[in-house]
């Protein structure tokens, strides 16, 4: 009798017990052979027996073993959760896919400069770029996108976020910032520029923050 292994976490598939059954007949004995008699070499055993197998157990209680069974408690199980670990070193590896170059299918072109990403992590990340690459645009079917009048180090940082999920905000970057996350639709990035500007009012600046509000709305 051989317990199969566990399938399933939370019971949702049942488990299975597979026993193989030996019905094969004794072999003969050569007791009342005579000489000269020829014996036959019965065929192979496994060819004769009989098998039962995928012995469904239920899922919902204890399963009392026999002779032909073995007990399982079924509710007895463990969830294994790496999710945060996983998440992170896959992010990482992409993120040195970027930086290499590798496997990445979309050229991001913002005045002289130019950036190599992956369409599927800023889709993600940007509703903006999700819009554009499910849509039947242009850009969907092109290797190469030009984004016009945003600032390169903006895009730069907000590259970053997209394969690492952290961004720096300073009193340098935060218009150019907060003007290319809202354009792109990287609202938690929108959301910490606007955060900062809030910490930063003061009566010698809130005529120039209110004046860029109402520039980019």
């Amino acid at each position: 009798m051989k317990p199969a292994s566990r399938n399933g976490i939370g019971g949702s598939a049942g488990n299975v017990l597979e026993t193989s059954l030996d019905n094969s007949p004794p072999e003969p004995t050569n007791s009342h052979l005579k000489r000269g008699d020829v014996t036959r070499t019965p065929g192979p055993r496994s060819a004769q027996r009989q098998f039962r197998s995928l012995l469904n157990l239920s899922t919902n209680k204890k399963h009392s073993g026999s002779s032909d069974n073995l007990d399982f408690d079924i509710e007895s199980f463990q969830t294994v959760d790496v999710s945060t670990e996983m998440f992170r070193d896959n992010f990482a590896a992409l993120n040195e896919f970027r930086l290499r170059g590798d496997m990445c299918d979309l050229e991001l072109k913002i005045g002289s400069r130019s950036f190599l990403c992956h369409r599927v992590v800023l889709s993600c990340c940007s509703r903006y770029f999700r819009s554009m690459f499910t849509s039947q645009m242009r850009e969907s079917r092109s290797h190469s996108v030009e984004l016009k009048e945003l600032d390169s180090q903006a895009v730069d940082c907000l590259l970053q976020f997209a394969y690492s999920g952290r961004v720096t905000v300073t009193i340098d970057n935060v218009q150019p910032l907060l003007y290319a996350a809202s354009f792109l639709q990287f609202e938690h990035v929108a959301q910490a520029c606007g955060d900062f500007m809030k910490q930063q009012l003061h009566p010698t600046n809130c005529i120039e923050m209110r004046r860029f509000a109402e520039q980019h709305g």
